[in-house]
């Protein structure tokens, strides 16, 4: 062995017996701090020092008496969301806590929550702890021979956490195995000898008497055997099962009338044995409870919002204009959540085809017969019903049937059903998107300057109009003066067309085709009218490469937002345009982007615009026992929310025309005191020259000291009569002014 090699091995040795070391440390002192504090962790609690924060903008809507119900009740759910979590860990550390303080080398133990490595399963395997290492524990798994054998801790040594393993003792797991099997038995007794009485008609003894009806013969002979036989051979479709009833001792012929008679989903074969039924039917039935939970919390969460929108059905928004209650848009949110529930696991099929005509109303559905699969010919069969594409335009997008009629009464078609609104489909990672301007169209990145120069350049007239749109890309010029030159884009004015850009260089890649030197030497040249550009993005590499405008979805989004394709810009490029779906889940969909994060590709958009059906979309109807409830909610919901919006009209109304008398008001008032003062002016002038005139020759004016007033520009002594009368006319004007 080489000194060098011997050297590694002497090194990690060292470092392994320093962790072993450390770890030894740590358990002693923690045995310690346990001993002195008991079966309580040793945790210090500190209090840190409040400080005061100013309330933001959604504490104070948390706070407001109707607004905020909604938002208290999502708070309430997440802190008892958050408690469940603290808890179940506080749990685990104390299960984890006692553990450590138990481990010991050569104790056994069995693996939990590992799951695969290397596509091994380790969860349930057994193992044999060897030592601690650091925070981690060396143990070594069972090995089994071909014949069966097990040896213990003889195996694959690996290193697992403390939490990732349970101890194991043989005798207790014995002992629960054998109470379990105990158990089984005894119930697979009980329910033998159940089938047994019901094929006999011993029913005093199944209803709890066991008292024996006279001519009844236990052994099977005589009339009431022979009835008991004939039951016997009906089917066992005619007992009620529930699935609290079934067990592993059921039999196949309950466990498929189970299947049949809850019309379950799972696909279950001609030779799937009984273990397999019960497994299948098991996880269905779970998936299906938590399907309805999630749906009746949707479905109260939507009432309380509907509630809510009913009490106040006009609020102000930021700019003190009336609008409608944002809780109409809740309660529409938590019916659509229902609505998904209700899909997953609970509804099944009644119809599917292709439609013949679509409309933001109505849709004619296919024209097959009932008996080939079509819709039905019965007014109202399909009312409060969810209508499902499933492909074509819109797939993916549903609408509740308010009105089905076999012959429409007014237009004459046939299989129409009237929708009483659409819900949009979300983004998933099957959706095809464009990103276009504000009006929908498609996105100005090439066209001819109108003019240039060293710091900017000024775009064709149909560029777009939204202020630094077009900030952060990098403008490149394809023909004309100053050709393969690039420029990035530092700022763009949406009104004059005019980007204010970095400085103009040679594009590397086209420069070293052409020149084969770098672009340090040769001088560049301005843009001018006939330069034709190109917008571009710059990428790692140092090169141009197009604008991202279409891609397909990396993958599924929710309500608010969604996620665009991993080729997406490195930079705000989308704020504000639209986008609209042309392939895949939400086809003809289209919205707007309110905000775009770079790093995760995420756009959060406006509530999607439904799409109209046409005659590519394929629908199914679906049905549950639940769509009575919702239907009614729906309809209310439509109703409450078109008398909102009446009475926010009217209070948005009544507040412009107060405005507007508020200002006709005070404009009539100002002309009436200006016309009022230029009247009253005059005649204080008029006056004042009077009373000059009437009291010049007074004999007392020698002693009267008079005030001089400028009357049309000339100084004009006044008495006292004169002042006074003027003080009283200026009282006079400034009452007609404030009239």
């Amino acid at each position: 062995m080489s000194p060098k090699k011997r050297a590694g091995e002497d090194k990690a040795a060292r470092h392994e017996r320093e962790q072993r070391i450390e770890a030894a440390q740590a358990r002693r002192d923690a045995g310690l701090a346990k001993a002195k504090t008991g079966d309580e962790l040793p945790v210090t609690t500190v209090e840190l020092e409040k400080d005061e924060k100013q309330p933001t903008v959604f504490d104070m809507l948390v706070r407001h008496k109707y607004v905020g119900i909604p938002l208290r009740m999502v708070q309430a759910r997440l802190e008892k969301k958050r408690r469940r979590q603290e808890a179940a860990a506080a749990r685990e550390a104390k299960r984890v806590w006692d553990m450590m303080m138990l481990l010991e080398p050569g104790m056994r133990v069995k693996l939990i929550h590992v799951g695969r490595i290397g596509g091994v399963k380790y969860d349930g395997k057994l193992a044999t702890v060897i030592a601690d290492v650091g925070n981690r524990y060396a143990v070594r798994l069972d090995s089994v021979d071909p014949d069966g054998t097990v040896h213990e801790g003889q195996g694959q040594e690996i290193k697992i956490a403390a939490q990732n393993m349970e101890i194991y003792d043989k005798e207790v797991e014995d002992a629960l195995a054998e109470q379990e099997a105990l158990e089984k038995i005894r119930r697979k007794e009980e329910r033998a000898e159940l089938f047994r009485d019901i094929r006999q008609g011993n029913w005093k003894k199944i209803l709890g008497n066991e008292v024996e009806v006279e001519g009844e013969d236990r052994d099977g002979e005589g009339g009431a055997g022979g009835a008991g036989r004939e039951q016997a051979a009906d089917p066992v479709e005619d007992v009620t099962i529930e699935y609290e009833d079934l067990t592993d001792e059921s039999t196949i012929e309950e466990l498929r009338h189970f299947y049949a008679k809850k019309k379950m989903k799972a696909w279950l074969g001609k030779s799937d044995t009984q273990d397999e039924i019960l497994a299948k039917i098991r996880e269905e039935w779970a998936m299906r409870l938590e399907a309805i939970k999630k749906f009746e919390r949707s479905f109260l969460d939507a009432e309380a919002a509907i509630h809510v929108g009913f009490k106040v059905p006009s609020v102000r928004d930021d700019f003190r204009r009336f609008t409608v209650n944002p809780a109409f848009a809740i309660a529409k949110v938590g019916l659509k959540d229902a609505r998904q529930h209700l899909y997953q696991l609970l509804c099944s099929d009644l119809t599917k085809g292709t439609l013949l005509l679509g409309d933001l109303d109505k849709v004619v559905l296919d024209k097959r017969p009932p008996e080939k699969g079509g819709p039905l010919n019965e007014d109202g069969a399909y009312n409060g019903k969810q209508l499902m594409f499933i492909g074509g335009m819109a797939a993916g997008q549903y609408g509740i049937i308010h009105h089905y009629y076999a012959v429409h009464p007014l237009t004459g078609e046939a299989r129409v059903a009237e929708v009483l609104q659409w819900y949009a489909a979300d983004a998933d990672s099957s959706t095809r998107y464009q990103i276009m301007n504000e009006e929908f169209q498609d996105l100005h990145i090439k066209g001819r300057a109108r003019k240039g120069d060293k710091t900017a350049i000024t775009l064709a007239e149909d560029a777009d109009s939204m202020k630094n749109s077009y900030k952060g890309m990098l403008i490149k010029i394809t023909k004309g003066p100053g050709k393969s030159q690039r420029a990035k884009i530092l700022a763009y004015d949406g009104e004059t067309k005019q980007c204010l850009v970095d400085k103009w260089i040679w594009d590397k890649s086209i420069l070293e085709k052409a020149f084969d030197q770098d672009d340090d030497n040769i001088p560049t040249v301005p843009p001018t009218g006939d330069s034709f550009y190109h917008l571009y993005m710059e990428s790692d590499k140092e090169k141009t490469i197009t604008l991202h405008l279409t891609g397909r979805c990396q993958r599924a989004g929710y309500d608010g937002a969604m996620f665009l394709s991993k080729l997406a810009a490195n930079f705000d490029a989308y704020s504000g345009r639209t986008v609209k779906i042309i392939g895949g889940t939400g086809k003809g969909q289209q919205t707007r982007i309110m905000h775009y994060d770079p790093g995760r590709k995420m756009c959060k958009i406006a509530p999607w615009k439904a799409s109209v059906p046409d005659k590519t979309s394929k629908y199914k109807i679906v049905e549950s026992e639940f769509d009575d409830r919702l239907f009614q909610t729906e309809q209310q919901l439509v109703k409450l929310e078109a008398k909102a919006r009446e009475t926010a009209t009217k209070d948005e109304n009544a507040r412009k025309t107060k405005i507007r008398r508020r200002m006709w008001a005070a404009v009539r008032i100002h002309m009436m005191g200006m016309r009022e003062g230029a009247a009253i002016e005059a005649q204080r002038m008029v006056l004042a020259a009077e009373a000059w005139a009437a009291n010049k020759d007074d004999e007392n004016d020698a002693k009267d000291d008079g005030n001089i007033h400028m009357v049309n520009g000339k100084p004009v002594k006044c008495t006292w009569k004169s002042i006074v009368l003027d003080r009283l006319v200026g009282v006079a004007n400034v009452l007609l002014m404030c009239r």
